[in-house]
């Protein structure tokens, strides 16, 4: 029981960690174009503005929270099937 607990609290811990980021993160982008329209409009690196580079950016942490994501899955699923057999032998 104490397994599934610690599963139960790792994943919620994971997730509102995760939810809040890319809640905020993805956010920032259409808030940002907003409020700071000639900032965001700088060139950086010829055309390249600091929305496409934020933009470019989104496409990175999307690949990136699904790898840690896939990471942190495999971890759970091993928690939860070791859970799983402690439940099994109290029967």
């Amino acid at each position: 029981m104490e397994t599934l607990n610690q599963w139960q609290k790792e994943r919620k811990s994971f997730l509102i960690k995760v939810i809040s980021f890319t809640f905020l993160f993805f956010l920032a982008l259409p808030i940002s174009i907003e409020l700071f329209p000639t900032f965001m409009n700088q060139p950086v690196i010829g055309w390249v503005t600091f929305a496409w580079l934020f933009g470019f950016a989104q496409i990175i942490v999307t690949w990136l929270l699904g790898w840690m994501y896939w990471k942190k899955a495999k971890r759970l699923d091993a928690l939860l099937n070791e859970a799983i057999r402690e439940l099994e032998a109290t029967e």
